[in-house]
């Protein structure tokens, strides 16, 4: 399983911005400083992320400043930042990342051209913890469960792929429970609309995505009972594995009553979901995706999309493949 890790939603040019630096003498960088803050803050500009001061890297014992971006300049500029400019041992152009890092190789790559701060956020944590072995397994064992799923939702419930259909399944990975499949939940709506299979997937809105997502909001507020199924392999536990499970079965129901969505969860779907049900899984605060195969319209690995890792959304989760 690899995971799809997009290092930047933005194109190469947007990433990065020329900024006016200037290089002064170390006894005068309180002044500097303190002029600058006043008369042109990095936070005017979006450039907190960039460290004002860096040592001058061809000019020995001298302290380059950042003043401003190379296109403020002019719309900027005082008597008071002219003469500061003219008092500078050296001016130039300097390449500057117009986007706080988010990810270990964003700051590598931007860290290169100007110092820049970073500070890890969870995803990233979660990324440097690694995957333990056991949970790698029930990865694959939770693989093979997808696999019979999409063969009862293509094959005995005769949802075709080419009209959207494909199994799938939502996972508890704490528990390592199978809260409800992909078949599980068509089941559920085909038989809440009196079995009319056809009215079902006709519906230009089901999709796999949908089905699961709304199967466990009514397993929340208790509209249907938990069926999820243990995703059960004993040998390869630990005996906190066996805690979890002995706890859950003697006094949890699958989901606790008022459980917000997916938050926790994992979705595994043999096909990519596209950019509506993409959106869902943020809205649902879905923990990680698996994805078998990508597809013609999706917006997680395919095309440029990459919705899980867009800035601008107030959630995001792990893609792999």
């Amino acid at each position: 399983v690899e995971e799809c890790i997009v290092s930047r939603s933005v194109s190469p040019e947007e990433a990065l911005i020329k900024v006016i630096a200037a290089c002064f003498d170390p006894k005068r960088i309180n002044e500097v400083l303190e002029y600058l803050a006043s008369e042109l803050p990095l936070g005017d500009f979006n450039l907190l992320h960039a460290k004002r001061v860096r040592k001058a890297r061809d000019l020995n014992g001298m302290v380059e400043v950042l003043i401003c971006p190379e296109s403020k300049l002019e719309d900027r500029s005082t008597e008071g930042i002219q003469a500061l400019l003219e008092s500078a041992l050296n001016k130039r152009t300097v390449i500057v990342a117009s986007y706080p890092a988010t990810t270990q190789s964003e700051f590598d790559e931007w860290n290169h051209h100007w110092p820049i701060s970073f500070h890890i956020n969870e995803l990233e944590r979660q990324r440097k913890r690694g995957m333990p072995k056991d949970e790698e397994e029930a990865i694959v064992r939770n693989w093979e469960k997808v696999v019979i799923d999409h063969m009862k939702v293509t094959e005995d419930l005769e949802w075709t792929e080419s009209s959207g259909g494909c199994g799938g399944l939502i996972v508890d990975p704490v528990s390592n429970q199978v809260l409800c499949t992909v078949s599980q939940a068509l089941e559920k709506k085909i038989s809440d609309l009196l079995s009319n299979k056809d009215l079902v997937l006709s519906n230009p809105l089901l999709c796999p995505t949908f089905l699961c997502i709304n199967y466990v909001a009514m397993m929340a507020s208790g509209q249907c009972p938990g069926k999820g199924e243990y995703n059960v392999s004993y040998r390869a536990w630990s005996f906190r594995h066996y805690l979890i499970h002995i706890f859950v079965v003697l006094f949890v129901e699958l989901l606790p009553k008022g459980h917000y969505l997916c938050t926790g969860l994992d979705l595994y779907l043999v096909h990519e979901p596209d950019m509506m049900a993409s959106m869902a899984l943020v809205h649902s605060r879905i923990r990680r995706v698996f994805i078998g195969s990508p597809s013609k319209d999706g917006a997680l690995i395919s095309g440029e999309h990459h919705l899980h890792a867009l800035r601008a959304l107030n959630h995001h989760y792990r893609v792999f493949q």
